[in-house]
């Protein structure tokens, strides 16, 4: 027989289950791939023209990669943006920004204001206050 002995919606239940469940394992999959590649590849830094957040943006961290401005490129920005990068291999990409998440959703509720939600952050209190240190910067590649 073809069809199960059961109703048609509980068969579409039982695939829409199998369905879920394998997504759920490839985003775990990706999630633990992701977070090694983070502990094996340096930070690769590329010096852009802009950053499409806005002009007030210097620098941005994706995975191993460090976007940072090419008139805003320094050590400073450098350390501060390597602090993300640690912050991402603590936590893994996936979990820090699940925690920035909600983390600002909380101080937006509370302050009501994206720039205080930025300035109230504990992840960007702590990139900045290692950004002025005189401490050698990490291996990292740089491109262009």
């Amino acid at each position: 027989m073809l069809l199960p002995e059961y109703p048609v919606a509980a068969f579409f239940y039982e695939v829409l289950v199998e369905i879920l469940l394998f997504a759920s394992d490839i985003f775990l999959g990706v999630v633990i791939v992701t977070w090694l590649l983070q502990w094996i590849i340096p930070p690769i830094v590329i010096r852009v023209d802009s950053i499409f957040l806005g002009r007030q943006v210097r620098g941005l961290n994706f995975l191993f990669f460090v976007f940072i401005r090419r008139d805003s490129y320094n050590d400073s920005i450098l350390r501060h943006e390597f602090v993300h990068y640690r912050q991402q291999r603590y936590f893994s990409p996936v979990g820090l920004a699940a925690f920035m998440l909600i983390y600002y959703m909380y101080l937006f509720i509370r302050h009501r204001s994206a720039e205080a939600v930025y300035r109230n952050s504990i992840i960007e209190k702590q990139a900045y206050d290692q950004m002025h240190q005189n401490r050698r910067l990490p291996f990292h590649i740089k491109l262009n």
